[in-house]
């Protein structure tokens, strides 16, 4: 009983850090299994994390978002604009991605070649626009990167983010779209995991394993969202450069081990 949870909310932790950290959510949550041989609880638990991480961004950013509902209303439609090259290719590339991409392998290389970018990104000239600036332009070509990430290994948060800075926005501005386009592109993805499997939550462990893995993963994602955005005012992309780096090598040398 106590396995349940365990399992619970040690992927309620890894999924709440690793969703906004630069580092992969995808990566770390198939790695993870992968090293421990655990199998997840159920698709539905797995659907509730990723609504913990959803609605901590609704509490973080709920001023952001009340400001855009009043004021500022082309940066809906913008932000839309953005998740509309991933809702596509998820829907085209999800049976590929899941059979062919979802590997060691293929999840280091990706670990390595983001963090080139983020160390490359490093030595560019930061911009100065923030995110009520983004254009339309701006929302299409990070949406396309955004899109990129549904491959495990590239960060979802890293990729938009690295993708911001390298159009002209300011670190700030960069990673606060980064998160508000999370929104629909995490809401889209939750809505259509329930409509492909008719997801019912039956309830195979705990109930209250359930309840405690979702309130974790929600503080996490809720922190990790807090002291990303302090510590980018002042830090580098450096250190999950170099961790991804260290990542990908611990993941290819147990993968010829085993």
């Amino acid at each position: 009983m106590m396995l349940y949870y365990l399992k619970a909310v040690t992927l309620a932790v890894i999924q709440g850090i690793t969703e906004f950290l630069p580092i992969s959510s995808h990566a770390h949550l198939i790695l993870f299994r992968w090293f421990t041989n655990w199998e997840p609880l159920n698709l539905s638990f797995d659907v509730l994390l990723h609504g913990g991480s959803l609605l901590s961004i609704f509490f973080f950013f709920h001023r952001e978002l009340l400001t855009i509902l009043r004021e500022e209303k082309r940066i809906i439609w913008i932000i839309l604009l953005s998740c509309i090259p991933t809702f596509i290719v998820g829907a085209v590339g999800e049976e590929f991605i899941s059979q062919y991409l979802n590997t060691p392998i293929v999840i280091s290389i990706m670990l390595v070649v983001v963090a080139f970018l983020f160390l490359f990104v490093e030595n560019k000239p930061t911009g100065k626009r923030n995110w009520e600036e983004v254009t339309w332009k701006d929302a299409i070509l990070i949406g396309l990167a955004q899109s990129l990430a549904l491959v495990p290994g590239i960060s979802r948060s890293g990729i938009t983010i690295v993708t911001g800075l390298f159009l002209g926005l300011n670190r700030s501005g960069a990673t606060k779209f980064s998160f508000l386009m999370s929104i629909p592109a995490l809401g889209g993805a939750l809505v259509y995991e329930l409509l492909k499997n008719h997801i019912k939550l039956t309830l195979t462990f705990p109930p209250a394993a359930l309840l405690i893995g979702t309130l974790v993963c929600f503080i996490v994602s809720y922190l990790a969202i807090k002291y990303l955005l302090v510590y980018l005012q002042k830090g580098t992309f450096k250190p999950f450069a170099y961790y991804r780096i260290l990542l990908a090598i611990v993941t290819i040398i147990l993968n010829n081990e085993r």
